[in-house]
């Protein structure tokens, strides 16, 4: 396969080659046969288990290129892209025209090559490695998040021979800013506030880029842990967990406690995910309260999902029959169990 010229990713400072000219990339029943012929027996099987890829309403290719799926000919129902996403001259725009040109419901299979695969020396081996010129690729986080990003759900994915590949279906639009994930080391979160106003929150980045797009998805793979946060969470980084243990992502939310927005200590700040899954009543109590730098559930050692409940209403009672008394005694409770190492951040 000849290499073409090099360009730089626009949002990774990674470069790519392009390998196959735009109009040498056709739907038709010759290259596709080349491309299934191509495949390997695992592969294969993973695709046509759920792919009818000999379909004339399936699309096989194989592209280096971001902008071919403008030239399809008509919609198509499925399409199944064989060489690895990241070595498009740009991911985003490739996702943007392929999300426009296939309607909604259409099933996409694709593939990336990602620094954490779990066989790296099938990645070495691989026949696209040669191709990513610099840096490892992205992490399984951004590539899935991307990819929900821009108007797909994730169906289901799978690491093959060096690659991660990834089933998903168009489900909607995909947004007009190019561009869905700040790269700051301070990350704004929207939480629920006091009264149930949104506010920004502020973290350390500890997860890698586009990850908050999989939050839901996440969750329902699963679950939650015994701290309350969505448990086996690939999104985080390597030194985000270290950051997670000794609490360092949460230092940020000071900004928030001078500007008025988050007390000392009050019920934790939670994502609009994980407050509607509260019961009702939970909910109206709690937007009467402040949210606080330190949760109930630090003090009271009680991380687990039901006790991070448990310990907020166990707070809410006795702050409202004793007011300050109550941030005071659970402060110095809580920096006891920190320094004692009986509670972490993750």
């Amino acid at each position: 396969m000849p290499i073409g010229n090099e360009s730089e990713h626009a949002d990774t400072n990674m470069l790519y080659t392009s390998a196959v000219p735009v109009d040498s990339i056709k739907c038709d029943e010759c290259s596709k046969t080349k491309v299934i012929e191509s495949m390997s027996e695992k592969v294969y099987g993973y695709i046509s288990q759920t792919v009818p890829i000999h379909s004339d309403k399936v699309c096989v290719v194989e592209s280096f290129q971001s902008d071919w799926c403008n030239k399809l000919a008509e919609p198509m129902l499925g399409l199944v892209d064989v060489c690895p996403i990241n070595l498009s001259n740009n991911l985003n725009v490739y996702l943007k025209n392929l999300n426009a040109s296939l309607p909604e419901t259409s099933i996409i299979v694709g593939c990336c090559m990602i620094a954490d695969i779990e066989d790296k020396k099938a990645r070495r081996k691989n026949k696209y490695y040669k191709y990513l010129k610099k840096g490892k690729g992205f992490y399984k986080a951004e590539t899935l998040g991307r990819l929900v990003y821009f108007g797909f759900s994730i169906i289901e994915f799978k690491e093959i021979e060096g690659l991660l590949y990834f089933m998903v279906m168009k489900v909607k639009e995909a947004p007009g800013n190019l561009n869905g994930c700040s790269d700051k080391i301070l990350f704004p979160m929207t939480r629920i506030g006091k009264d149930g106003k949104k506010l920004i929150v502020y973290k350390v980045r500890t997860m890698h880029p586009y990850s908050q797009y999989l939050q839901n998805y996440v969750v329902r793979l699963n679950g939650y842990n015994e701290v309350g946060k969505p448990a086996n969470d690939f999104r985080l980084t390597p030194w985000g967990k270290f950051f997670r243990k000794y609490w360092l992502d949460e230092l940020p939310q000071l900004l928030n406690l001078l500007k008025g927005e988050l007390a000392l200590v009050g019920v934790r700040p939670l994502s609009q995910t994980r407050f509607s899954e509260l019961p009702r009543e939970v909910q109206e109590l709690r937007v009467q309260f402040k949210p606080g730098c330190i949760p109930p559930y630090v003090s009271l050692l009680m991380p687990d999902s039901k006790g991070n409940i448990e310990a907020e209403m166990i707070y809410m009672d006795e702050k409202r029959k004793k007011g300050i008394r109550t941030d005071v005694k659970y402060f110095f409770m809580a920096i006891k169990n920190i320094l004692t190492g009986k509670i972490t951040s993750s």
